[in-house]
């Protein structure tokens, strides 16, 4: 075990298994005090023990963050126990996936909620502590479905947005030496690993529309790369702000922070006709474009 969170507070929603449990016992294992996080509580009572037993402090706290009182509620949990928080990790999330077509708004308004308006809760909760304090550390779980992949556009909508949040925090509390950063985490986890949602990613992928990992390379255990997000919240990761990391295993892969502008093209007068797209756009911007999921005939579509 080492110190290099010592006295710092750590609240990590949706910790009583996967990703979460492996971050909260890695900080614990730095010297962190940590709040843990489920809907009900008795999920936490596992992870309590165990950071307990490291000789560290914990707390079980029941919220769901996709209540805004709840999500509130579970960042004043770490000033009223510990008397500060230093480090948010928010991850407490789900899935509902499903084709567009078939997709309702309830299934749509549930992912959303917790991944969007539950992160910012919180976020903005802690911020507006942590910019008091002058230090603070905020990781947000996104996903490489934020590239997209098909049945997910829920999700893919949601973890999309959280890497905006993550830019966009990253800016306004940068000054105050409170970073923010994502990850893209490849694991077998609770979320990833469910009959439902292997028979769909092996459906998707004998189909040829899904772009993501096959189900053997997300078998990787999340306390192989806890250790790096405990890097993230430290002292010495000060400047590493905005980041969006990939990790998997062994790996760590940095993403480019934002889209990149490839080339770009001029109309040839005062304003584009539709004649003029038509003349430039496949010699140019379209040259070499591949289409991620090209139309089947109709009567194979059938």
């Amino acid at each position: 075990m080492g110190e290099r969170l010592k006295g710092r507070v750590a609240v990590i929603s949706g910790s009583s298994m996967g990703i979460g449990r492996a971050v909260a016992i890695s900080m614990a294992s730095e010297g962190a005090d940590v709040i843990v996080n489920a809907r009900h509580v008795d999920k936490c009572k596992e992870v309590v023990e165990e950071i307990q037993s490291m000789g560290r402090r914990a707390v079980a706290v029941a919220a769901d963050i996709s209540i805004k009182e709840q999500a509130e509620n579970l960042i004043n949990a770490a000033v009223e126990n510990f008397g500060r928080i230093d480090i948010l990790v928010n991850n407490a999330g789900f899935l509902r996936d499903r084709m567009i077509w078939k997709m309702s708004d309830e299934e749509f308004d549930d992912v959303i909620k917790v991944f969007i308006y539950g992160y910012f809760w919180c976020t903005r909760r802690a911020c507006q502590i942590m910019r008091e304090q002058y230090w603070g550390r905020i990781i947000n779980m996104s996903s490489r479905v934020a590239l997209g992949n098909s049945g997910q556009v829920n999700y893919g909508t949601a973890k999309t947005g959280i890497l905006g949040m993550t830019r966009c925090v990253a800016r306004d509390m940068g000054r105050r030496n409170v970073t923010c950063n994502s990850i893209f985490p490849g694991a077998g986890t609770r979320l990833t690993l469910t009959p439902e949602v292997l028979a769909s990613k092996e459906k998707r992928q004998e189909t040829g529309v899904s772009t993501t990992a096959r189900i053997g390379d997300i078998l990787e255990e999340p306390e192989t790369f806890a250790p790096f997000i405990t890097w993230l919240c430290t002292d010495e990761a000060a400047n590493v702000n905005g980041q969006t990391f990939f990790c998997r295993g062994r790996q760590i892969s940095l993403y480019s922070p934002a889209p990149v502008m490839l080339s770009t093209i001029y109309a040839p007068g005062e304003r584009w006709t539709v004649d003029d797209v038509s003349k430039l756009f496949p010699k140019t911007l379209g040259e070499g474009l591949v289409n991620p999921a090209p139309p089947e005939p109709k009567e194979k579509a059938k």
